[in-house]
């Protein structure tokens, strides 16, 4: 029977004995620790020092799922709690470590397992990481989900603090070209730059454009991410009447533990919709008889249709009389249409074509139709 790892464990609370001020301690370079006992995988006390006589505690806590034996077993959501040397207080996050336990080659049972956490200190302000690595055998097991007991093999933390981190902002969008009243999807990425164990930036990330008129699904979102980097995205829909170049600007003001980055720009394409047209004439098709017409324009592009408007111009390849070579375009019930008559003054094969010319928001079209006429 496949043995199941513990899906819960416990918060364990940590106090530790007062020592060098923080300031002195990351001066000297990052504090580090070694494990001194597992509840679990990514469970796990740690004894720090500052390398000048301060000492501390440090608990990383996440729970895993997943059997014994599969790997890797990945976790996210963890909690940590801390009190630095010289602290008054013990600093607690939450949702904040995660990283993933990796079978060890030639055991059935012992993990080493890689975490990272990031913190805000609530005794100085400093932006705290850390990186947790440790090695721990599961034995024993009284059934799914409990009985297990973890054996600590060997464990060690580093951690840092900092100011807020440095941040760089990309922006991009798709579809570009698009048309005008068509959704393009601007995705902005937000990268922690700072050396170190990087924190995912979150929000807001804020969007502007350089036409008042377009319509944002948001004007605001918030990133998301693991690692460096988070993203987020939103579309965006250029009004009618705005053809052209646009800019589309994303700016990102920093959260707790980053700084601002500079705006980031991107530049897309606006053009006219797109239209089909299709004509049909009726029959019979007979010498010196009028046939009718009909001329039908649709909107062909993406998003939300408008209404074609202006003329439709008419040919033909043979002798004959158009009641007008030409028809402006009228909406009915949601269709755009206009009708001629044309009278064939020969027998054979006509083809008679129709030409939209589009307007300021609507790109031409062209159509056909080929008949004999007796």
């Amino acid at each position: 029977m496949k043995s199941h790892l513990r899906l819960l464990v416990p918060f364990l609370i940590c106090a530790v004995a007062l020592g060098a001020p923080l300031s002195l301690a990351y001066g000297a370079g990052p504090i580090t620790g070694v494990a001194t006992s597992c509840g679990g995988i990514a469970s796990c006390t740690f004894s720090l020092s500052d390398g000048s006589g301060g000492t501390g505690t440090l608990t990383a806590s996440a729970g895993v799922g997943g059997y014994v034996g599969q790997s890797p077993l990945p976790f996210s959501g963890g909690y940590v709690s801390f009190q630095l040397p010289g602290e008054a207080q013990v600093t607690y996050a939450y949702g904040v470590y995660s990283g993933e336990a990796v079978l060890q080659s030639g055991t059935g049972s012992t993990y080493q397992t890689t975490g990272t956490f990031y913190a805000i200190d609530v005794n100085t302000g400093l932006v705290v990481t850390g990186t947790t690595v440790t090695v721990v055998t599961i034995t024993g097991h009284s059934g799914r989900g409990g009985g297990n007991t973890y054996t600590l093999n060997s464990g060690s933390v580093s951690i840092t603090g900092s100011t807020p981190h440095t941040t760089t902002m990309t922006l991009s969008c798709s579809p570009t070209p698009t048309a005008v009243e068509a959704q393009t999807f601007c995705t902005a990425t937000v990268t922690d730059t700072d050396t170190g164990t990087p924190v995912p930036p979150s929000g807001p990330v804020t969007f502007t454009s350089s036409s008042s008129a377009g319509i944002f699904s948001s004007t605001s979102c918030s990133p998301y991410g693991t690692g460096a980097t988070a993203s987020c995205a939103v579309s965006y829909t250029p009004a009618s009447g705005t053809e052209g170049t646009q800019t589309i600007t994303a700016s990102y003001l920093g959260d707790s533990f980053h700084l601002g980055s500079p705006a980031a720009s991107f530049a897309i394409t606006v053009g006219k919709r797109s239209t089909s047209i299709s004509m049909y004439c009726s029959s019979p098709y007979k010498i010196n008889t009028r046939t009718t017409c009909t001329v039908t324009v649709l909107d062909a592009s993406p998003g939300y249709p408008l209404q074609p408007s202006g003329n439709v111009n008419f040919a033909s390849n043979h002798a004959g009389r158009f009641s007008s070579k030409a028809c402006s375009l009228n909406e009915n019930n949601d269709i755009v249409t206009c009708s001629v008559s044309f009278t064939p003054t020969r027998t054979g094969s006509y083809t008679l074509k129709a030409t939209y010319g589009g307007d300021s928001d609507y790109l031409g079209s062209t159509t056909s139709q080929t008949f004999k006429v007796a």
